[in-house]
C-alpha cells in the first residue's frame, strides 16, 4: 500500500509538472493572440482601437493552428484532472 500511494504521489507531481507546463504555454498562446490584434473570431480585422496600424495580423491557418492547439490543451488539462480526482487529488493552479 505504501509504494502505490508513494507511485500515486510520484505520477501526481509528474502530472501536475505537465499541467503546470501547459497552462503556461496555454498563456503564452493566449498573449501571442492577444498581441496580433485579433479579435479571435477568425475574419482577419484587427481589433478596434488598436494602437499598432503596421501590425500584420497572424493567416488563418496560423490562427486556426494556434486554436486546435489551445483546444487540444484543454482537453488533456480536463483529462488529466479527472485522473487526479480518480485519486482523490486536485490540481490547484
Amino acid at each position: 500500500l505504501a509504494a502505490r500511494l508513494a507511485q500515486v504521489e510520484q505520477l501526481n507531481r509528474q502530472l501536475s509538472a505537465k499541467v503546470t507546463a501547459q497552462t503556461q504555454e496555454m498563456e503564452s498562446l493566449r498573449a501571442q493572440v492577444a498581441s496580433s490584434g485579433m479579435d479571435g473570431d477568425g475574419d482577419g480585422a484587427p481589433v478596434l482601437g488598436d494602437d499598432d496600424p503596421t501590425a500584420i495580423p497572424p493567416s488563418r491557418s496560423e490562427l486556426a493552428a494556434l486554436r486546435a492547439e489551445c483546444s487540444r490543451l484543454r482537453a488533456q488539462v480536463e483529462e488529466m484532472t479527472k485522473f487526479m480526482a480518480d485519486y482523490g487529488l486536485c490540481w490547484v493552479p
